[in-house]
């Protein structure tokens, strides 16, 4: 939701429509917006006052702020201001093996490091 409406999945607005949101570290996090690219934040979580901070690498004042409650064990909700809009996410989560590089037989494989002993 964005101001209080359900946003339509317009592909155009790639800035406040994600089709996922990527927590992989304890202190960053990613969109991966509706046209595939991804942004990335640094994150702050706090589960006392249950609060999620995003903040920008490249900017010193920019932030967006989160509240967060966690319904179920796979559902997350994140209500609050980013850009000067009010967002509410509901998230679930999936699995990693869900995901189709990991549950197919293709696995990368890098070659030799020339310089290895």
């Amino acid at each position: 939701m964005i101001d209080g409406e359900v946003a339509s999945p317009l592909l155009s607005d790639y800035d406040r429509r994600w089709r996922r949101v990527i927590f992989d570290r304890p202190d960053r996090m990613a969109f991966q917006r509706s046209d595939d690219s991804f942004v990335h934040y640094n994150v702050s979580v706090d589960v006392n006052d249950q609060t999620v901070v995003l903040t920008k690498r490249n900017s010193k004042s920019w932030r967006a702020v989160f509240l967060f409650e966690r319904p179920a064990p796979d559902r997350l909700l994140l209500d609050g201001e980013m850009d000067g809009y009010m967002i509410r996410l509901q998230l679930r989560l999936v699995e990693l093996d869900t995901f189709r590089l990991r549950n197919h037989g293709f696995r990368w494989i890098r070659p030799p490091d020339p310089f290895a002993g």
